[in-house]
């Protein structure tokens, strides 16, 4: 009886299968038809659907697998009768059945993301198309610029990958005077993030704009500074944040926090990053928010591969931003900061950063100053996660790369400081 249930699932999956595949064969034919956003949504989906209902087949025959195992080890083998023999003769069946689904079913996904990535690629390649940002008039931003100066409408965020001490600095930023600072200011827009992987800026642009301005507007309505440290810039938000405040005329500083480049990838690794993919991570690959091409053949990397490509990455994405709004940056209205988190460990570090980098008057806190006290603890390390471990893998990352011709950025965290 277990037999032929599966067997009709089997073939129920099967049919599933070939429909969707035919499906696709016919919008893969429509290649003159005007390509919508609605399709790549659709297909988007489709493919979210379909691997987790293989998953979830996959997950059904290894339970039953288990149940057929516990009848088999439960059977007294002093009994070799006839039932016996129907028994085990069932059994053998059975497994036989779940084998072949498991490998029919590993074939039939792999066959069918190809062909739903082939599609998504040939058809939405272009996806940040379908809504074009604000021309940004250089000569009329200038104008409004000038018109509103940077004490009257001023905001600061940070390009930073995460656990580079992006709360350490938010706390700094909470003893400057007229300042809203935030760490994680809500929205966060991370719940963007898996959108943004697979089909880019364009499609979410007014919407995030919409959710994260209306926050911001209000701070700046007050007449305060708006503040906000949060790795999730340089992911979800820069876009949508950095046109919208250049076309109010506002003055925006963006500061490059870094930290010791081991420690870095070490505090990811410890703290986890595959678990937080896609929520806070991703991963460098085959999709739209990536700006590097990966290193290591995806399937064959660790762990910590997948975290030092993501970190180099985050400093591409820097060149990038650099290289989008470079003539604000040339003319003053966008100001970028670098800043290695060692170099605001003492009062007069603190001071120094607030007053002469940012011209921000403030009342100093000695309890928040040094920020290893605000680093995260826990987690598990794997010691094979050395300092020279690490430079040594970064070497072969650099070295792979320069023989395929990809361009990578330069890691300017490198250099370990005394204080560590």
């Amino acid at each position: 009886m277990m037999v032929n249930r599966d067997f009709i699932y089997f073939s129920i999956f099967v049919f599933s299968i070939f429909s969707i595949l035919f499906y696709f064969s016919q919008i893969g034919m429509d290649n003159n038809a005007e390509i919508t956003m609605l399709r790549c949504n659709e297909l988007t989906e489709i493919q979210k659907r379909q691997t987790t209902k293989i998953e979830n087949i996959y997950k059904e025959t290894l339970e039953q697998k288990d149940i057929i195992l516990n009848i088999k080890e439960g059977t007294d083998n002093s009994l070799m009768d006839l039932n016996f023999q129907k028994l085990t003769d069932n059994t053998r069946n059975m497994m036989e059945e779940i084998v072949n689904l498991k490998d029919t079913t590993k074939e039939d996904k792999d066959i069918l993301e190809k062909k739903i990535d082939f599609l998504i690629s040939k058809e939405c390649k272009n996806k940040d198309s379908y809504f074009k940002p604000p021309n940004l008039n250089i000569n009329e931003i200038n104008k409004n610029y000038k018109n509103s100066g940077k004490n009257k409408c001023r905001a600061i965020f940070s390009i930073n990958p995460g656990r580079a001490g992006s709360y350490y600095l938010y706390k700094i930023f909470s003893m400057a005077h007229n300042v809203s600072s935030f760490h994680e200011g809500e929205p966060d827009l991370f719940g963007f993030l898996e959108k943004i992987i697979y089909e880019g800026y364009g499609t979410t642009y007014l919407l995030r704009e919409k959710q994260k301005m209306e926050v911001i507007k209000k701070v700046l309505d007050e007449g305060k500074i708006y503040v906000e440290t949060s790795h999730a810039f340089i992911k979800t938000l820069y876009d949508v944040v950095t046109d919208s405040l250049l076309s109010r005329g506002c003055h925006i500083d963006v500061i490059v926090l870094r930290r010791y480049f081991p420690h870095v990838l070490q505090s990811i690794s410890r703290t986890g990053f595959d678990r937080f993919v896609p929520k806070y991570y991703y991963n460098v690959g085959s999709n739209i928010i990536s700006t590097i091409k990966p290193i290591v053949k995806q399937g064959k990397e660790h762990e910590y591969d997948r975290i030092l490509a993501y970190l180099i990455d985050i400093e591409a994405k820097i060149y990038k931003y650099k290289d989008k709004y470079k003539d604000f940056i040339d003319n003053g209205q966008i100001n970028l900061v670098d800043v290695r988190i060692e170099q605001l460990q003492t009062k007069d570090d603190v001071q120094y950063f607030l007053k002469s980098t940012l011209d921000l008057d403030f009342t100093l806190d000695t309890s928040i100053v040094g920020y290893k006290d605000n680093l995260k603890q826990g987690g598990f390390l794997d010691p094979i996660l050395t300092e020279s471990f690490i430079l040594n893998l970064l070497q072969t990352f650099q070295i792979v790369s320069s023989e395929r011709n990809y361009t990578l950025p330069p890691i300017p965290n490198l250099t370990k400081f005394v204080s560590d």
